[in-house]
C-alpha cells in the first residue's frame, strides 16, 4: 500500500517516499519507524479488537477527467489515479471494479 501523503498518528507529519514505514500488526496503521519505536505500542491499542485502520476519505481531486483521458481512473475514495484496468486502488486498496470509477 501507498501511504504517501497519509499522517503518522504520533508526529502528524505526512509519510513521504522513501519513508521508512511499519504498520501495527494487529489494526494496520502506518507510523514512521521511529515514531512507532519512540512511543513503543500502536496509538489506537486501547480499540484493538473493535478497530480496524483505514487511510481517511479525501475529496476527489478536480483532475478526475484528466486522468481518464490518460487512461488512468480515479479512486472515489482517496482520489489516487490508477490504470483503468485496476481491479483495487494502488493507495487505498478500494475495489475499482463495478463502482464505475
Amino acid at each position: 500500500m501507498n501511504y504517501t501523503g497519509i499522517k503518522c498518528p504520533v508526529c502528524g507529519k505526512p509519510f513521504q517516499p522513501g519513508d521508512d514505514i511499519v504498520v501495527c500488526p494487529i489494526c494496520g496503521a502506518p507510523y514512521h519507524r521511529e515514531c512507532y519505536e519512540r512511543v513503543g505500542k500502536c496509538a489506537f491499542s486501547d480499540r484493538h479488537g473493535t478497530f480496524t485502520w483505514t487511510p481517511p476519505r479525501q475529496a476527489p481531486q478536480p483532475d478526475g477527467a484528466a486522468a481518464e483521458n490518460a487512461g488512468t481512473k480515479r479512486c472515489p475514495r482517496c482520489g489516487a489515479p490508477n490504470p483503468k484496468n485496476a481491479l483495487f486502488c494502488s493507495h487505498c486498496g478500494l475495489p475499482l471494479s463495478g463502482n464505475g470509477a
